[in-house]
This record gives structure tokens, sequence and C-alpha cells, in this order.
């Protein structure tokens, strides 16, 4: 046997291992390329410590990826995806594999959204919040309050309503710390635009009002209308007589109607039997109401009765309510 010969026997090998491989890379590239295997949009969540090792797997288990040794071999040496980010993704329809790894590279992960509404009350929008899915229940009221120093002692009216984007997880915690922050921010801009002369000692018992105002708005436009009744009213040492507060003070008590006995029970909150307002919010108010407990319109109005058609019809007098009050209210 010569020595070229040999040489040849010794080389084939390598020569077949280097074409193995190379269409074992080709094959890869393609495959990276195609469409991820899925009719619908699939959450994948590389937690905390997770690899890329155990990323792709998590893909094969799904039934997204083909189980291929080369195509995760390729994946796992590839310096393009080595730097995964921590967070859920979407593996959506008709994405290539490619465009999925990328975005969790680049940290483009799933965004949650949740709508909080203007008008409820912090009970209400804690059971909201802790039953959304992007949300990890760790709530722990009493540091919190003390942790941001609530005015108040209590969360009614700081959180700020909008629709919300978040990551999944997301702490309770951190995400009632972001809406008073926003919600704070909100009421000291509006409280450096307000109008001079108003009854407010500070920005807090603005947001009390605002409140207030949110609950007895069936209009949005009608907001600075009623903000000028309650300041009147309060201009003047009238008390504020608004059926919410009432509501607010029974809690669970309240049954959908109020009585005569509701009326005279003297709650913290009754502004029936209480002068000045109520010592908390007693919902979440929205940035127009807040707006409107600062920007009140000009008027001598000192009554409001609702129609039934969600406006209201305003009085400067008593015997003008009255008349109002058989009007719209007695009319059946």
């Amino acid at each position: 046997m010569t020595l070229r010969f040999k040489i040849q026997i010794f080389l084939l090998p390598v020569v077949l291992a280097v074409i193995l491989v190379g269409l074992s890379v080709l094959w890869s590239l393609d495959a990276i390329e195609q469409p991820i295997q899925t009719k619908d949009t699939i959450e994948i969540e590389v937690a905390s410590g997770s690899s890329l090792k155990k990323l792709i797997n998590a893909l094969d288990d799904q039934g997204l990826i083909n189980n291929d040794v080369f195509l995760k071999a390729y994946i796992r040496v590839s310096d393009k995806y080595k730097n995964i980010k921590v967070g859920v993704y979407e593996a959506k329809p008709l994405e290539t594999l490619d465009d999925f790894l990328t975005r969790v590279v680049n940290g483009k992960v799933k965004l949650f959204s949740l709508t909080l509404i203007e008008g409820l009350t912090w009970k209400q929008w804690k059971q909201q919040i802790l039953a959304h899915p992007a949300i990890i229940d760790d709530l722990d009221e009493s540091e919190l309050l003390r942790n941001l120093q609530i005015e108040g002692n209590s969360l009614e009216g700081w959180l700020l309503p909008e629709t919300y984007a978040l990551t999944k997880p997301t702490s309770a915690s951190e995400f009632v710390t972001r809406l008073v922050t926003e919600m704070r921010t909100e009421l000291n801009l509006q409280w450096q635009n307000r109008q001079g002369m108003l009854p407010y000692q500070s920005p807090y018992e603005a947001l009390i009002m605002a409140s207030i105002i949110e609950k007895e708005t069936g209009l949005a436009s009608e907001r600075p209308h009623i903000a000028a009744v309650f300041v009147n009213r309060l201009n003047i040492g009238m008390r504020l007589q608004t059926d919410p507060t009432i509501i607010y003070g029974l809690g669970d008590r309240f049954d959908g109607d109020i009585k005569r006995v509701h009326l005279r029970e003297k709650t913290p909150y009754n502004t029936y039997v209480i002068d000045g307002l109520p010592p908390t919010p007693i919902a979440m108010p929205s940035k127009l109401a807040i707006i409107a407990a600062l920007n009140p319109i000009q008027s001598d109005d000192l009554y409001f009765v609702a129609k039934g058609d969600g406006s209201h019809q305003f009085s400067k007098t008593l015997a003008e309510h009255n008349a109002a009050v058989r009007k719209y209210q007695l009319k059946k």
C-alpha cells in the first residue's frame, strides 16, 4: 500500500465528516428560518436562571421545533442567541425560530394589559389586580402604606385609573407602588395649576373632593359644575350632603337602598351629619375629576338633582331645588 493511498484512506473520513458538518449547518440555517410549528400563539416562560439549553428543550417539548440534534447544537453554539433574557414570550404562528429567539435575546417580552376604571374603590381594584394572571400576590398593605407614606393611612383614591401595560411576573406591591407614584405626580401637577380661593388645605383634600365628584358624575362634562356646587357649599360652611359618602361609610352593610336611618347615622363618611370633607377619598378619581375639583366653573349653584338620563338639574336656591326634585324624582 503506497503512502499516497494511505493518506487518502486516512483523509476520507475527515472529508466526509467536514461535508456532513457543512450539510448539517446548512440544514440548520434553513431550519431556523422556517416557521415555528404552531397554529396558535403559545406562551414560553424564560425563568430566572434558565439557560439556552433549557429554552431549546422547552421549545422541543411544546413541539415547536423538530427534535434534531444538529439544529439544537447550532443554536447552542451560535453567539447570536447566547444572552437570553428572563420573561414571558409569545411563540407566534408563521414567525421563524430565528425571529422568536431574537426577541428573547432582545428581551421583547409579552405585554399584558390591566384596565382600572375610575369610580371604583380600592377593595374592588384590589380584587381585580390580584386576579390578573401576570400579578404575583405579595401585597402587605400595612408595609406598603408605611413605605409609601400614604396620607390618610388608606390606599383609597391613591391609584390613578388607566390602562396599564405590565410584564409577567409583576409583584402586586411593585404594581401598586407604580400607580401610587403616577397618581402623586398627576395630583401635584394639577395642584400647581389650581384656581385661587379654593377651600382645600392640601392636595389630599382635593383628592378627596375629586373622588366625590367622580361618584356623583353621570356625564363627564358635568364634573366642573358639580365641583362648583361642592366648593360653594364648603365656602359657606354648608354640609356636602352627598349620597355616595353614605354608601361608602356603610361598607358591606349597604344593600342598594339608602334609608332614612342611614341619613342620620354618624359614620366618619356621612356628609349629611359631618362638616366638611370625609377623612379619605371614597373611590379612585380620574384625572378629569381631579382637574374639576381644582378648576370648578364659576357658578352660584348650591344644589343638583339627577334627571334620570345621566345628567343633572342645577339650582341656586332650595326652592328651585325642591321644584327640580318634584319634577325629576317625584314625577311618578
